[in-house]
């Protein structure tokens, strides 16, 4: 019965500890004048293995469509550039059952002072995390002015995958552009 709780728990922890919430950051260059970028272009196609290219390279066209640019490859005032990589992580995680450590023991283990009986179990998991960056540079003078980053973990479903690279396009693009400080 102890064993079958300590699966229980075990499956428990891992699945909401390997749940890791999509982290998007946003910088940009504060003294740029966001007001006069209105068109844009892209300046190499998004990099990324397999089918990820062309879509990420829509999601991020019709972000930026939303926010009021225009595709204009001949006279862009920004130039678009993204980078996808994903890589594999680890999660380790050890679970400890009895009491363990140091103590004075009686029968059945014998008299004395010393460490007790324990058990412990180490399950090693591995997911794919992937990051999206994407950078937004001056056409004029080839300076970086705004950047996107967003890291999450990746789902063996294509279809949830895509939600989710929507979802961090748009919580990238949603104070675009961005308001200078006070």
């Amino acid at each position: 019965m102890r064993r079958g709780w300590l699966l229980l728990f075990s499956i428990l922890f891992f699945v909401t500890g390997s749940l890791v919430a999509q982290k998007v950051t946003v910088d940009f260059e504060h003294s740029a004048n966001f007001g006069r970028y209105r068109t844009f272009a892209w300046l190499r196609p998004a990099q990324a293995p397999g089918l990820w290219p062309q879509r990420i390279a829509t999601g991020v066209t019709a972000e930026l469509k939303v926010k009021g640019l225009t595709y204009n490859p001949n006279h862009p005032d920004l130039m678009v550039s993204a980078v996808g990589t994903s890589k594999t992580m680890r999660n380790v995680n050890t679970f400890y059952s009895g009491t363990g450590g140091w103590g004075w023991y009686g029968p059945g283990y014998g008299y004395g002072y010393g460490p007790g009986p324990a058990t412990a179990t180490t399950t090693v998991t591995e997911y794919q995390q992937g990051t999206l960056v994407v950078d937004l540079l001056d056409a004029n003078t080839k300076e970086l002015v705004w950047r996107g980053i967003a890291t999450d973990t990746a789902s063996g479903n294509p279809e949830k995958n895509q939600k989710k690279l929507n979802k961090a396009l748009q919580k990238m693009f949603k104070k675009y552009p961005p308001k200078p400080p006070e």
